[in-house]
Formats: C-alpha cells, structure tokens, sequence
C-alpha cells in the first residue's frame, strides 16, 4: 500500500484531471471514508490504489 497525499495522487495520474479531480475532491473521499488512508497532524495520507479503483469505477472509458 503506497500513501501519497492528494496533490502527489494528482500529480502523479494527470487522467484525474480530465474528470476535474482535485486534491480537494480526494480529500472528500477520504474523509467520507470511501477511500483509505492516514491522516496526520498536517495533511492525510491516501491509498493511490484505492483512489484509482474508484476513479476507474466511476469512468470505465478512461481505462488505459
């Protein structure tokens, strides 16, 4: 399980933006518990993995 935060997930998988995603959007999920992660005293640290299953979920299209 690799944690990012939600601008590094961005910035890593530029797909995300072609939907609008932002860091603001993953941080939603993570909060509503609809993604894993960790939060830490400044930030939240997110499962990539489970950001991308989601995403792909949502957009099948998108798939590479």
């Amino acid at each position: 399980m690799m944690l990012y935060t939600p601008l590094e997930i961005i910035q890593r998988n530029p797909v995300l933006k072609k939907k609008n995603w932002t860091a603001q959007t993953i941080g939603y999920l993570f909060k509503y518990q609809l993604i894993s992660g960790k939060k830490t005293s400044r930030y939240a640290l997110i499962n990539e993995d489970d950001v991308l299953r989601l995403f792909y979920f949502r957009f099948p299209s998108l798939m590479q």
